[in-house]
């Protein structure tokens, strides 16, 4: 495993401009005011940063949310870390209400890696709480409160009439408080285990003969959100002070561990105002090379280091190209869409890009990244884990495209059927579930220029019928016929081809198109396409299957 030193040469590295926010501190090239503490140690934490990280702080005075909005677009720009005060509204209800706010706009820009929440307050659990709830629980806390006490109403009702031990309400209670003492920001794996001892308890609160009977009315009360409801008890326990979100915003929110929160990539940790300011950098760092699942974060960190100090043609022009013969090239084209000219500039760049990888990065890091430690337990992947990450690898979601109104028909483009071409069911019904796709499998050229094949593209048909995430990943390299579309589903391809005419192979992502297919008017929605190199493993298998010539001649039966 990596070493704690190359770790921060890492992180140090990656860690180039931040900013803090506080309604103390003053900006250390400001007039001397009165106050000079809170000057002097905004002096200290800048000058630290400069010393020790060579990072270029930005330190803000909060006055207000709105003035913030006003200059959130220069103050969050280019920035890899962000110091944000816990209790900027002192004279507020929730003095935590611009914190969350500003924080909901770190997580929204693509630019913060991290956020130290920097505070007084002891109880770092807490405060994390606090943030998942507002990026997650979608209630108020009466409403929270009001859930809870309906739900414990009657799952009490059921324990003290069919119970027979003494005193069970109180008992039950308390079991719920310990087991919930920090349920919520657990490791899933934590999680799990903590209902299932908590399922058990309850099951030994009944007479066996009335055990099987008593759990199936509380799965009735609880339905599967019992994991929800503990988080809920959790945060009404707690009497957290929530701030309500208006917004139906969506955030991807992990737990990393106890003391990290990953939130839309931007990771979220505690930081106690304890500590001098000139010892924050350090502390940051730390915090940072503590965090749990380091290896794709210091991967990224690696590569991305590398993107932006080695890559000499960024920001000064492309490698000696000069303007005359950028133009030739790109007027050579002889279909001048947008989507070429991505490809274009792509073809541009990638070698280079490719070159500073190879020559730049540090092998012995990366060979000790990829080594497991003496003490490293060697964890079983899931079957979506593996199945997200052949999706990173091999597709291409609709969201990501560069022209999402003026798509052109590509190789590999994937459309899930609207309307059911091939109904199946074991019973004659033909009402099994399961989704249907088709995969362009005409060449890139003739997609480029449809008018040498009449606009009559070449699909093979795909559904997801009886089709398993784990055969689809056991079989996966081995046999061409599957493609992973989601972290929990697979598509399995036929192997003939059909040809579909489409007259307007220029379309919105968004818009559905309606084709015929076996004279029936199918509506076809876009979900995103393959990319190039996985897509041709595809055409290969089809139209390798397309060549095949069978032959009748004497043998023996």
């Amino acid at each position: 495993m990596i070493s704690t030193e190359d770790k921060k040469a890492v992180i140090y590295n990656a860690i180039n401009s931040a900013i803090c926010i506080d309604d103390q501190y003053e900006s250390p090239y400001c007039d001397i005011p009165e106050n000079r503490k809170y000057f002097d140690d905004s002096k200290e934490l800048y000058i630290s940063f400069r010393k020790d990280g060579k990072c270029d702080l930005d330190i803000y005075k909060f006055r207000g949310y709105d003035g913030f909005d006003n200059d959130k677009d220069f103050l969050l720009n280019h920035k890899d870390l962000m110091i944000l005060d816990w209790e900027l509204d002192a004279t507020f209800r929730i003095k935590h209400e611009s914190t969350l706010k500003i924080l909901d706009n770190a997580v929204a820009n693509k630019y913060i890696r991290w956020v130290a929440i920097y505070t007084n307050e002891q109880d770092d659990y807490n405060i994390l709480l606090n943030i998942y709830a507002y990026f997650c629980i979608r209630k108020t806390s009466d409403e929270l409160k009001a859930e809870i006490n309906d739900k414990l109403f009657e799952v009490l009702g059921i324990v003290e009439e069919k119970s027979e031990a003494e005193d069970v309400e109180t008992d039950f209670m308390k079991k719920l408080d310990d087991i919930v003492s920090a349920f919520t920001l657990s490791p899933k794996e934590e999680q799990d285990c903590i209902i299932k001892e908590f399922k058990r308890y309850i099951c030994s609160l009944f007479p066996q003969e009335d055990s099987r009977e008593c759990c199936k009315k509380l799965r009735d009360i609880v339905k599967d959100d019992l994991n929800i409801l503990l988080t809920y008890y959790e945060i009404v326990d707690k009497n957290l002070e929530m701030l309500h979100r208006v917004d139906e915003k969506k955030y991807s929110v992990h737990i990393l561990g106890r003391n990290y929160l990953l939130i839309n990539g931007t990771v979220i940790f505690v930081l106690k105002k304890e500590i001098t300011p000139d010892d924050v950098y350090g502390k940051v760092t730390d915090a940072i090379c503590n965090i749990p699942n380091q290896r794709t974060l210091l991967l990224s960190l690696m590569l991305k280091n590398i993107l932006s100090e080695e890559l000499g043609i960024g920001g000064k022009g492309l490698g000696g190209i000069t303007d005359r013969m950028l133009l030739h090239h790109w007027e050579s084209y002889e279909e001048k869409n947008i989507d070429n000219l991505i490809e274009f500039l792509v073809l541009c760049i990638k070698e280079d890009i490719a070159e500073s990888m190879r020559t730049c990065i540090d092998t012995g890091k990366i060979e000790s990244l990829f080594g497991r430690g003496d003490d490293e337990i060697k964890d079983i992947v899931k079957d979506c884990e593996l199945a997200l990450f052949n999706k990173i690898i091999t597709f291409v979601d609709k969201k990501k495209l560069s022209n999402q109104e003026r798509h052109q028909i590509k190789t590999g483009d994937i459309f899930r059927l609207k309307t059911k071409l091939y109904p199946i069911s074991k019973d004659g019904s033909g009402n099994a579930e399961f989704e249907e796709y088709i995969i362009c499998v005409s060449q890139s050229c003739d997609c480029l220029h449809p008018t040498k094949i009449h606009n009559n593209y070449a699909f093979t048909y795909g559904n997801t019928y009886d089709v398993k995430l784990s055969t689809a990943l056991r079989n996966i390299e081995k046999e061409n016929c599957y493609s992973i579309i989601s972290e929990n589903q697979a598509v399995k391809w036929n192997d003939n081809f059909l040809t579909i005419y489409i007259e307007n192979n220029v379309f919105n992502v968004e818009e559905e198109i309606t084709v015929k297919i076996e004279n029936k008017d199918i509506q076809l929605e876009y979900i995103g396409g393959l990319k190039d190199f996985y897509a041709q493993r595809i055409v290969n298998k089809i139209f390798n299957h397309a060549l095949r010539i069978g032959v009748d001649l004497p043998h023996i039966q």
